[in-house]
């Protein structure tokens, strides 16, 4: 049927997904996953991190391996996002080992707590506006 079959995001697919893979690539092999436990985030359908966990169970012919650079966000954010994950209790793993690519752009996130929405969005609007004015692009 297929030769390969690669799923992305498979931290967030559920016990139905998993079902379908197995019809087809029963063994695993030739099966491309590529997921991070902590960055789940469609519970509310069904998915669940567990599946990713099990992933070596559901396929035994699968091999698994581990990124360790990201590509896409700055140090900062890595970092950020590496010092949260330390807190999450979803792997055995506390570390992200982590390394961004793109370095350092010189913006440390910030954190802003809200009680309403709509606040969220005021908040997240004049967050933006200030570094359009400052001279940071959009990207």
């Amino acid at each position: 049927m297929y030769a390969h079959v690669l799923v992305d995001e498979y931290q967030d697919v559920n016990r139905s997904s998993v079902a379908l893979l197995k019809l087809l690539r029963p063994s695993g092999e030739h099966l491309w996953a590529v997921g991070d436990s902590k960055q789940s985030i469609y519970r509310f359908r069904g998915a669940s991190s567990v599946n990713l966990t099990n992933l070596s169970t559901d396929f035994a012919g699968a091999t698994g391996g581990r990124l360790t650079v990201n590509y896409r966000s700055s140090k900062e954010i890595v970092d950020t996002f590496s010092l949260f994950a330390t807190t999450m209790n979803v792997t055995k793993d506390k570390e992200s080992g982590l390394v961004a690519h793109r370095g350092q752009l010189g913006h440390v996130p910030e954190h802003c707590q809200v009680e309403f929405a709509a606040d969220e969005i005021e908040a997240l609007a004049e967050s933006i506006e200030a570094f359009r004015t400052g001279g940071i692009d959009y990207r």
